[in-house]
């Protein structure tokens, strides 16, 4: 049953996307062959072969003058008429015959020329218009969280629709700018001067002028191929488009709309690029949906994730109907700690809405760095410069962190960190191999006890190729595996991905110069009483520590080696410690919630022809714009596809469904009418250059220089091909060995 189930899910997932991808690449070869085809036809040209594949001939049919052919390697095509060589060097002694190639007119062969890339925009049409049609699931216009540092992080919102009896304001507001924080270390003298104070974080404000998960994207202004073939903005993947072929001067200017209890409003923002690892990017992610997906450990309910199963939708926080993640991260900030009831409607088993307690965990907020003593920077703002990241405070004030001057870690409370819970491992990792579990706490690894993130990741790098011990705690039972870290480029990893382990109180590490070193609280302590009230989780330590926000705090805990000691704190304010600092979060972190799609589907077959012959148009510039950003600088090759590459994204779309296929098809017919186009030897635009100088010159190109035109684009064919093997390659290797 096992080995039916594993040919039946390797045939559907693999083999036939596979085979629907070979036959889909010979529909565009043989669409393109055949306009090149029926144009020599048209004007009288002696088609010597139609072929589909290149090499030796398998199977063929001779029909009056032209051999209609399969060739060997299925993989491109060809039409060869008379007189005309791609790969052959021609001699000035070639004399043209009168149904030659060579003997038509310009116009004639400029025709044949450009048909084959004509078919291939036909036949991409008739693909976006059919899936116009049926109707395609696409990312949803939505915001999820935005990166600190980005455009869309410091992007600010003028609303345009006033609250009930708000006047309309579109005045972007000005942060009043107090002194850098590096004015306020000496004075001339060399005498420090008074600490600073830092500022308590504003209140959350669902109003606030800055985006917020959930905030849909109504439309987008400014010069792009996308947005002037896009009627709205329907589609995540347009937005990113958009930046993508940006230069990096760029501004658009975005409509977004919000809706806080049933009140929707909409305003605008400008918006610039910035580069995301070799790509122009606004910084916005994907929304979350409400539904579960694919778990962490495998399409299965694991242990850790708790009560709930895949294919869950929640609709209700404490009885208040959730439909999106800005529902939900707007109930987030109200959360007091306690249990919240969640409702979700259940597929499994019969469709049914279930209630199910659960405890919010601790996360922290995107809105705060800590320095390396422990100190908190709050921050509303953050800008990169030369030296790293300028912060800026809400009271106007300004500092610039490097990456050494800011800890690493994923979560501080008073300088404390603690120990680590794995929550994915990948598949066929070391980690994988080694045994390691989702929900497996590290309690050792080499010779470090109670490793952080940070010396997880630096044991990686010392010990790379080596077998390493790894104790976890696992069901409470402590296991050792052995593991060993693999070198992939300049980063050695084992294939876990962690979080802090929320459901103990055992710190296991504490930042120098911080409030929980000065207490004496070191790694491998565990926490035991806040202010006389027993704590057993982070959850309760940051709940006690909130309502002792702005008075004394008395730290009971254990030290590693088991003797109880006692610390305390006279005042907590903000540059210890503040409530803020932290977020709510009511999702366990073992549960996957799907990206929130939208269906785009036309009415009807006019409507579909119009939408069909937009993303033709929009899909064609958009492929020359991104090699207009290649060639500036402004992309990286990094991100181009090969053919393993394409192989690798045509089986994706494949398992997507038939819908996914046709567009992704669509998409390489119009890639290729492109790329067939470009003014390089060998290439059809390569011919179409030479016919336009004839032309110009009223005579042919001279041979000697055709021929070495062509030895030219044979060389940089060849350039471009290694080059982006090379990168599809490096990226396998990168998914699928550890």
């Amino acid at each position: 049953m096992l080995l039916e189930f594993s040919i039946g899910a390797m045939f559907s997932d693999w083999v036939l996307p596979l085979v629907l991808f070979i036959m889909g690449l010979g529909l565009v070869v043989f669409v393109h062959e055949l306009g090149h085809f029926l144009a020599a036809k048209a004007v009288g040209i002696k088609v010597e072969q139609f072929a589909v594949g290149f090499g030796k001939r398998l199977l063929g049919l001779k029909i009056g003058e032209t051999d209609y052919r399969l060739n060997l390697i299925p993989l491109g095509g060809y039409v060869k008429m008379l007189g005309q060589e791609d790969f052959k060097p021609l001699t000035e002694n070639d004399k043209p015959t009168p149904r030659s190639y060579e003997s038509k007119s310009v116009g004639a062969r400029f025709f044949v020329i450009a048909s084959g890339v004509i078919m291939n925009i036909i036949l991409a049409a008739v693909l976006f218009v059919s899936v116009g049609l049926i109707g395609r699931d696409v990312l949803a216009p939505t915001m999820g969280e935005t990166l600190p540092g980005s455009p869309a992080f410091n992007a600010t919102v003028a609303w345009e629709t006033p609250l009930p009896g708000e006047p309309v304001s579109t005045t972007v507001p000005v942060i009043t700018r107090a002194p850098d924080d590096e004015d306020l270390q000496a004075d001339d003298d060399g005498e420090p001067q008074p600490a600073r104070v830092v500022p308590e974080p504003p209140p959350f404000d669902p109003w606030g002028n800055r985006f917020q998960p959930g905030d849909r994207i109504v439309a987008m202004e400014g010069d792009s191929f996308v947005l002037r073939f896009s009627e709205g903005i329907a589609n995540l993947a347009d937005v990113k488009m958009v930046a993508a072929l940006a230069r990096p001067t760029d501004t658009y200017t975005f409509i977004i709309e919000r809706t806080v209890d049933g009140v929707a409003r909409q305003g605008r923002a400008q918006v610039g690029v910035f580069d995301s690892g070799g790509m122009l990017a606004f910084g916005i992610g994907a929304a979350s949906s409400l539904t579960i997906g694919q778990w962490v450990g495998g399409d299965k309910e694991v242990a850790e994730a708790g009560p709930f199963f895949k294919g869950d939708t929640f609709i209700a926080i404490n009885g208040h109907p959730v439909a999106n993640q800005g529902d939900v991260f707007r109930i987030e900030q109200e959360l007091t700690g306690e249990p919240v009831d969640l409702t979700v409607r259940r597929v499994k088993g019969g469709e049914a809405e279930i209630t199910i307690p659960v405890t919010p965990v601790i996360e922290p907020s995107r809105n705060v760095v800590f320095r390396k003593n422990g100190e908190p920077v709050y921050f509303v703002e953050a800008m990169v410069k030369e030296k790293g990241i300028q912060y800026t405070r809400p009271d106007g004030s300004k500092i610039t962190l490097g990456a050494a001057d800011v800890d690493q870690e994923y979560l501080r409370i008073l300088g404390m960190s603690p120990r680590l819970m794995v929550v994915g491992v990948v598949d066929r990792s070391n980690a994988a191999r080694a045994g390691i579990l989702p929900g497996d706490v590290i309690l050792s690894y080499g010779d470090r006890h109670l490793p952080t993130l940070s010396g997880l990741l630096e044991i990686n790098k010392q010990h790379a190729g080596k077998r390493l011990s790894m104790e976890v705690l696992r069901g409470g039972v402590p296991l050792t595996l052995t593991v060993e870290p693999k070198r992939r480029g300049e980063v050695v990893q084992i294939g876990l991905s962690s979080i802090s382990d929320l459901n103990s109180t055992v710190v296991s590490d504490v930042l120098p110069g911080s409030a929980a070193d000065k207490l004496g609280i070191a790694g491998g302590s565990t926490i035991t009483a806040i202010n006389g009230t027993e704590v057993a989780t982070w959850m309760d330590v940051y709940r006690e520590l909130s309502a002792a926000q702005g008075g004394a705090v008395e730290i009971a805990f254990t030290t590693r080696g088991g003797q109880s000691e006692t610390g305390l704190i006279e005042e907590l304010t903000p540059a210890a410690f503040h409530p803020r600092y932290y977020r709510y979060s009511v999702f366990p972190a073992t549960v996957p919630l799907k990206p929130e799609m939208v269906k785009i589907k036309q009415d009807g077959i006019g409507d579909a022809l119009v939408w069909g012959g937009k993303e033709t148009v929009k899909l064609t510039l958009t492929s020359y714009a991104s090699l207009r950003s290649l060639m500036a600088g402004d992309a990286s090759v990094k991100h181009m596809a090969g053919p393993i590459g394409i192989g690798a994204l045509a089986v994706k779309a494949g398992q997507s469904g038939m819908v996914e296929f046709m567009y992704f098809i669509a998409f390489i017919s119009t890639a290729i009418a492109v790329f067939n186009f470009l003014p390089l030897p060998v290439l059809d635009g390569g011919h179409a250059l030479f016919l336009i100088i004839e032309k110009i010159r009223g005579k042919p190109v001279p041979v000697k220089v055709l021929n070495y035109a062509q030895y030219i684009g044979m060389a940089l064919l060849l350039l471009i091909f290694l080059a982006v093997t090379y990168q599809d390659i490096a990226r396998l290797i990168g998914q699928w060995f550890w």
